[in-house]
């Protein structure tokens, strides 16, 4: 069970504290981890990797548990996003000038936004 930057190996407690110390270019892993109430924007080149984690509970103007933004990247896998809110993107909002998001395995359950229920991409 861990949140971390793959380049550094530093560990977090957060995802928004491992986001908001990645640098361009980094990734943060997100494994086998329950993260309820915390948003992430991804953004700057950051890439995202979750895998076998649940994201619940978050609440955001964008992608209530994860907005993947300017050339940035999310490989999630196997994972759960419920219970998120957002007015766009309930669970996930990503933008045409993200890198790209693959999404695979992963259940999408109780998200609501204004746009969008489970994702808002555009």
């Amino acid at each position: 069970m861990s949140i971390s930057n793959k380049n550094t190996g530093k560990e977090y407690a957060t995802l928004a504290a491992a986001v908001n110390a990645a640098s361009a270019g980094q990734t943060i892993i997100v494994e086998n981890v329950s993260v309820a109430g915390s948003t992430a924007t991804v953004y700057t080149g950051v890439n995202w990797d979750v895998d076998n984690s649940t994201i619940s509970n978050g609440s955001a103007s964008y992608g209530g548990g994860v907005f993947v933004y300017t050339s940035a990247s999310a490989d999630i896998n196997g994972s759960t996003f419920s219970g998120n809110s957002a007015g766009n993107g309930g669970a996930v909002r990503a933008t045409a000038a993200a890198s790209s998001l693959n999404i695979t395995d992963t259940v999408f359950s109780g998200n609501t936004a204004n746009i969008g229920g489970a994702m808002h991409l555009s």
